[in-house]
């Protein structure tokens, strides 16, 4: 094992399987918070769009967060024209002399240009620099594991926050009520060349926990600045161990041998979610039988899934392989974790 202290965001990985739970939560923080934090410490104010209430069909669902400083937005609630309307009602906010809450409910009909047929409750709540400090003490909470509910209450026209480690009763409507803590699914990439580039990131952009682990440098240096972890290891099979109970395993390395051990090592675990592996049929059938050879139970090796990626796309650019790989990643892992 290696310290690619070099590496862009990069840390030292330790040889227990501690260490590799922990890495499991470092994505409970959740993108908002950390997200938000950054546009506060450039902008004085900016106005957080959450749906509070969805019904019916929708283009997001609740819980979707857009935030709006003066100049950009960050995030989504679904785009269209309840997204444009959203975004001048927040920037309206900016204004001192108006209130830090509202709370608008908008069907999805004429008047928005739409025909959805549902309709969406968006809290709009203006935070400003002086709420760095929460958001602080709520991120130090996640980092450190914990679990729990932020409970916001609109106390007219202002807002109430508060962390709690039981579920909130809702019903008021007048309460909005986030769970975090919640580790996004653990997906260890083994290999940064082309495919695994566009695949990482791509998934950065998804709710998973994103590791890639290969054993050359100058590979995971190419790797897109992102949230990613990166680990440098000279032998990666070694690193299936430290993989989480619960992540799903991505086999794309520059060599065989190396794919061969890391799927050896994969498979004779029983408590991952998920081991794919690139490559065609004939890579696929070679790896089966030598696995069967080398001892494992015909169970175990039926688990593994080669070729990877969802059916129907046969283009071999990286990027198509990434986006199939990754709807089928969804299909899969996000499925059984939602």
């Amino acid at each position: 094992m290696r310290c690619a202290g070099k590496l862009s965001g990069a840390r030292c990985t330790g040889h227990t399987r501690g260490a590799a739970a922990r890495d499991r939560g470092r994505a409970t923080v959740s993108r908002w918070i950390t997200d938000l934090r950054n546009h506060l410490r450039n902008h004085p104010r900016v106005v957080r769009v959450a749906v509070l209430k969805a019904r019916g069909s929708t283009p997001r669902e609740a819980g979707a967060v857009m935030l709006v400083t003066p100049h950009d937005i960050d995030g989504t609630i679904g785009g269209g024209e309840l997204e444009w309307r959203a975004e001048k009602l927040a920037r309206s906010m900016f204004l001192p002399d108006l209130g830090p809450l509202k709370i608008e409910r908008w069907p999805l009909g004429p008047e928005l240009g739409q025909c959805c047929g549902g309709s969406v409750t968006l809290w709009f709540e203006r935070f400003e620099q002086s709420d760095l400090p929460f958001l602080t003490g709520l991120a130090e909470r996640l980092e450190r594991g914990e679990q729990g509910w932020l409970l916001s209450r609109d106390r007219g026209g202002l807002v109430e926050r508060q962390w709690t480690y039981q579920p909130p009763v809702e019903g008021d409507g007048e309460s909005l009520v986030e769970s975090l803590g919640r580790a996004d699914p653990p997906v260890w990439v083994f290999g940064a060349g082309h495919v695994g580039r566009a695949l990482v990131g791509l998934l950065e952009t998804l709710p998973f926990s994103v590791s890639v682990i290969d054993s050359r440098a100058s590979a995971l240096e190419a790797l897109p600045k992102g949230r990613s972890l990166r680990r440098l290891s000279d032998d990666p099979a070694a690193m299936v161990n430290q993989a989480p109970s619960g992540a799903a395993l991505l086999v794309m390395t520059h060599s065989h041998e190396i794919d061969y051990g890391i799927c050896r090592a994969a498979l004779q675990r029983s408590d991952l979610a998920w081991v794919g592996l690139i490559g065609s049929d004939t890579k696929a059938t070679c790896f089966r039988l030598r696995l069967s050879r080398d001892g494992l139970d015909d169970a175990r090796i039926a688990t593994l899934v080669s070729p990877i990626g969802v059916e129907g796309v046969r283009s071999k650019l990286p990027a198509a392989i990434a986006v199939a790989v990754a709807a089928q990643l969804l299909q899969r892992v996000r499925s059984r974790d939602s």
